[in-house]
């Protein structure tokens, strides 16, 4: 089975002004994600470092072990954290794509529609 083809956008100055304005807002937005993220896994990182020396000096086995049992004993932290972490990055790089990739692809067409209407004799400043 194959994807119904798209119908072709037509970019026009209007156009490009209401992307730029929806990417504007989604770059915002992925601003606050990006940092609700990053508090999440800074905050959970700490709560991570506390609960293993905590468990680290509980340890009343033999001291060769206390580096295990803390590590044992902070489990399901570890594993929030790594789940915070992917969180992180995924805001980031999603962040990174709508400003280096979707900005700048939109920057460049209204760049080439701004000539093309310049060289009709329509746009000139």
């Amino acid at each position: 089975m194959t994807n119904p083809r798209k119908a072709r956008e037509v970019w026009s100055p209007v156009a490009i002004e209401h992307r730029l304005a929806e990417l504007d807002h989604a770059i915002t937005a992925g601003v606050d994600e990006l940092a609700d993220a990053y508090e999440t896994f800074a905050t959970l990182k700490n709560e991570l470092e506390k609960a293993t020396a905590r468990a680290y000096l509980a340890y009343k086995g033999p001291a060769h072990e206390k580096k295990y049992a803390a590590i044992v004993a902070t489990e399901e932290l570890r594993d929030q954290l790594t789940v915070a972490d992917i969180a992180y990055h995924y805001a980031k790089t999603r962040s990174e794509a709508l400003t280096n990739g979707n900005l700048k692809a939109i920057q460049s067409m209204s760049a080439s529609i701004r000539s093309q209407y310049e060289i009709a004799g329509r746009g000139a400043a």
